[in-house]
């Protein structure tokens, strides 16, 4: 797609992404201690040595199951807000500028805390716009405001793909 428009692809990474993640109001969710803690609470009236201890989990954290899912309960909503729209019919991970009237192209890929911005605006050797009231650059704004984000560049690889944008336009795989 990227090819095709003539745009560019900038990678950003949600840093530690499902801590920014919450659960649901009522959810509560519990596990087991770590290797290496002590399982039971010593009380005395008990005669089998204690009582088994579980940690009950505040915030979604790598490891759990249900912290991705978390994540995107809270990204997705807020993707939408700003103004993108996810492709329903095909990837729901993919989301498009709904409006695009003034030709400025604008898509966002999702892979569990990275993004893959497809866009047409121009940069500086920075990364920044040179047009801050591009599409590209408000998003971008709001993107820092709202989220703990880390800007990696144009995109080099992807799912360990290595990506090579050519002078030509093309890219290569």
């Amino acid at each position: 797609y990227a090819a095709l428009k003539g745009c560019n692809v900038r990678s950003i990474d949600y840093f530690a992404a499902y801590l920014q993640g919450s659960f649901v109001d009522g959810e509560v969710v519990y596990c087991h201690l770590p290797a290496g803690y002590s399982e039971l609470l010593n009380l005395p009236a008990t005669t089998d040595g204690g009582e088994p201890l579980v940690l009950r989990i505040e915030k979604p954290v790598y490891g759990l199951p249900q912290s991705g899912r978390r994540l995107q309960r809270v990204l997705f909503p807020w993707l939408r807000e700003q103004g993108l729209t996810p492709l329903d019919d095909s990837d729901e991970c993919v989301f498009v500028r709904a409006d695009q009237s003034d030709g400025e192209v604008f898509a966002l890929g999702l892979y569990v805390d990275n993004l893959q911005i497809v866009h047409s605006a121009d940069l500086d050797e920075d990364g920044v716009p040179f047009d801050d009231t591009s599409f590209y650059a408000k998003f971008l704004a709001k993107l820092n405001e709202d989220w703990d984000v880390v800007d990696e560049g144009p995109c080099t690889d992807l799912l360990g793909i290595e990506v090579r944008h050519n002078a030509d336009g093309t890219i290569t795989l």
